[in-house]
């Protein structure tokens, strides 16, 4: 019991660490883009 439990909670784990860099890479390619948006409209201005 308490082996599956511990291998739950590794998994977990595991699982927010890869979901975390996933948002932040999300995050990250939301930037670029309004940046690459805002020169856009500089641009066109």
């Amino acid at each position: 019991m308490i082996e599956t439990f511990t291998a739950f909670l590794h998994n977990l784990e595991f699982g927010m660490y890869d979901a975390i860099i996933k948002i932040n890479e999300k995050i990250h390619g939301l930037n670029k883009f309004q940046k690459f948006s805002t020169e856009i409209l500089k641009t066109y201005k």
